[in-house]
């Protein structure tokens, strides 16, 4: 089951002592040609909070130029290329693919790239990214001189509206108040009030609304 293969096959050469009738035994080289799915030993797949983890294994008689790991959302036919322009060198047994998208299902294969430019592909395999949930993280660094990062974490699509207030609740500022998907954000607060103007040296709170709940967290600004 699986990615169907590319018509191109990877060669395997096998050495060994045969007989033929009237001859002594000799040593040769027989060729067979081994599909690209064969070329591969293992390879797997798992979503995880950094991306998704991908690992294999070749036997060790495969040679190859180099090695592009490709993607497509489930469901969907575009294919990617995750490693980019770039091939990974042919002694790489592992990738983390930071590009997937938390909730997102997608499925990978190999392709082994030869000297000839031409490929063979490995059959594919599947992950899930997990979905976080809804988080507010302490801004880093605290405290701060001047600009300090927020970052906040959403299980699903959501309005976002993240505001600095100071120690009496007054509004100071609104850091972003738009729609975000579901994953891990950071946005920066670069001290400044609603009028550009630097704040003071201070305790502050910043208040986050998503997902219909508020969450808040208190940081320390310093002159």
């Amino acid at each position: 089951p699986g990615r169907a293969l590319e018509a191109r096959e990877y060669e395997l050469f096998v050495g060994g002592e045969f007989l033929s009738a009237g001859s002594k035994p000799s040593n040769y080289f027989a060729r067979w040609f081994l599909p690209g799915t064969l070329a591969v030993r293992s390879f797997s797949a798992e979503g995880g909070p950094d991306g998704v983890a991908l690992e294999w294994d070749f036997f060790s008689n495969v040679e190859m130029a180099g090695i592009a790991v490709r993607r497509r959302e489930s469901g969907t036919q575009t294919e990617i290329t995750a490693t980019g322009d770039r091939l990974l060198d042919p002694s790489v047994r592992r990738y983390l693919d930071a590009g997937a998208h938390p909730g997102k299902t997608y499925e990978y294969v190999l392709a082994l790239l030869r000297a000839d430019s031409s490929e063979v592909v490995s059959d594919a395999v599947e992950a899930t990214m997990p979905v976080p949930p809804l988080a507010l993280r302490q801004n880093c660094p605290n405290p701060f001189r001047k600009n300090t990062s927020i970052e906040f974490s959403l299980s699903r699509r959501s309005r976002v509206i993240l505001g600095i207030y100071d120690i009496q609740g007054g509004l100071v500022a609104i850091v972003r108040d738009r729609i975000y998907e579901p994953g891990i954000w950071r946005e920066e607060w670069d001290g400044t009030d609603r009028r550009g103007r630097p704040a003071g040296s201070g305790i502050y709170f910043y208040r986050f609304e998503a997902e219909g709940r508020i969450l808040a967290r208190k940081m320390l600004l310093l002159r």
